[in-house]
């Protein structure tokens, strides 16, 4: 579980880098929003091993198959968590997609 926390937080600092992203969290309402929709895109950078520009680039893209991706991700998620639990972290990257 450290390994993961590390891991995660490296991913958090890494999307802290990017300036669009920056900005991204900016926009958001809530603090609570701003603390857990960066967190929740970085699991998701996490288990597709990719960065912020890879998945913007992925999206810009085919749209398509990025959807594609985030559903598996939900697929996977719903074995482990409450769909309301997954719904943020569909937010989160949706989000951020749509910030470009």
């Amino acid at each position: 579980m450290v390994e993961s926390n590390n891991l995660l937080a490296s991913k958090v600092a890494e999307l802290l880098q990017d300036e669009d992203t920056k900005q991204w969290l900016v926009t958001l309402g809530s603090e609570s929003s701003k603390i857990n929709y960066k967190k929740h895109l970085a699991e998701y950078l996490l288990n597709h091993n990719i960065t912020i520009a890879q998945l913007i680039e992925n999206f810009k893209q085919n749209e398509a198959q990025e959807a594609k991706n985030l559903q598996a991700f939900v697929n996977q998620m719903l074995e482990k968590l409450a769909p309301s639990s997954v719904a943020n972290y569909v937010a989160a990257v949706k989000s951020r997609f749509f910030r470009e």
